[in-house]
């Protein structure tokens, strides 16, 4: 099941790149830190990489449009 919103991409993606090694929990956003590393041990890498990409539907392109102005 992809992301289902870019928020929630970036956060997934950051779990999964601390999951494999590309990133250092060093490296995350202090405020997102304990979220992220909580995600990236309670979830294997498959469920994390599934959710790492986002699924774009109408509704989502709507609102990311109305929210760019």
């Amino acid at each position: 099941m992809p992301s289902v919103s870019k928020a929630q991409q970036e956060l997934m993606g950051q779990a999964y790149a601390i999951k494999i090694g590309d990133i250092k929990p060093s490296d995350l956003n202090p405020k997102y830190k304990e979220e992220i590393l909580s995600l990236a041990k309670s979830m294997t890498k498959k469920q994390l990489e599934k959710l790492r990409f986002l699924e774009y539907t109408k509704n989502l392109f709507q609102e990311s449009v109305l929210t760019e102005d």
